[in-house]
C-alpha cells in the first residue's frame, strides 16, 4: 500500500470529526476551508493511526497535492449529505416549501414559503402567500417581476438546490430572512 493511501485510510473519519462541527452552509474549496494547517490534520490522523508518524514526515508536495484534493472532496460530500439531512427535517414538517430568492440569480433568500396544505391545492401561487401576510417587494413592482421560487419537495428531490439552502440556512442564521409559513387557508385572504 503506497503512503498516499496509508493516509486516506483514515482521512475520511478526520475529516468527517472536523465538518460534523461546522455549520452547513460553509464554504469548502481548499484544504484550508477545512484544517489550519497540515500540523492539525496530522494530529488528528495520529489518533487513528500511531504508526502514521514515519509516513507523513517524508510525503513529497504531490502527495500532499494528492491528499488535499481528497480532502476537499470529502468535504463537499459531507456538507452536502448535511443539508440534505437539513431539507429532510424541514420536509417531515410540510409537504413542501419554496425560497424566493432574486429573479436576477444572485440567490439572495429573502424569504421561505411553507405549504402545510399538504398539496391539496394544484395552483398553489407562493407569490399569494407573501401578498397574503401584507408583504410587498420595494419599487411598487410585482413579486412576479422581481422573484423566482425555488421548490423543496419528495418529488423533485434530484433537483434541490443545495447551495442554494445552505445560503438560505446562512441567511437564516444571521436572521437576515423572515419565514413565513403559508397554507390555503391564507389563500382567501389576497
Amino acid at each position: 500500500m503506497g503512503r498516499v493511501e496509508i493516509v486516506k485510510d483514515n482521512l475520511k473519519k478526520v475529516v468527517l470529526e472536523k465538518i460534523k462541527d461546522m455549520p452547513v452552509y460553509s464554504w469548502v474549496d481548499s484544504f484550508h476551508d477545512v484544517f489550519s494547517s497540515w500540523d492539525e490534520f496530522f494530529e488528528a490522523l495520529k489518533r487513528y493511526d500511531k504508526n502514521i508518524l514515519p509516513i507523513i514526515k517524508d510525503l513529497t508536495s504531490e502527495e500532499l497535492e494528492t491528499i488535499e484534493k481528497e480532502i476537499v472532496k470529502v468535504s463537499v460530500e459531507a456538507l452536502k449529505y448535511r443539508i440534505r439531512e437539513e431539507i429532510e427535517r424541514e420536509l417531515a414538517k410540510v409537504e413542501r416549501f419554496w425560497i424566493i430568492v432574486d429573479k436576477e440569480g444572485l440567490k439572495l433568500p429573502r424569504f421561505i414559503v411553507y405549504d402545510d396544505s399538504e398539496n391539496k391545492k394544484k395552483d398553489f401561487n407562493v407569490f399569494d402567500c407573501l401578498r397574503a401576510y401584507g408583504l410587498h417587494p420595494e419599487g411598487g413592482s410585482s413579486w412576479e417581476e422581481v422573484a423566482r421560487a425555488i421548490l423543496y419537495s419528495q418529488q423533485n428531490k434530484e433537483e434541490w438546490d443545495l447551495d442554494l439552502y445552505a445560503t438560505y440556512l446562512e441567511a437564516e442564521a444571521q436572521e437576515l430572512n423572515e419565514v413565513q409559513s403559508c397554507s390555503t387557508k391564507y389563500m382567501n385572504m389576497v
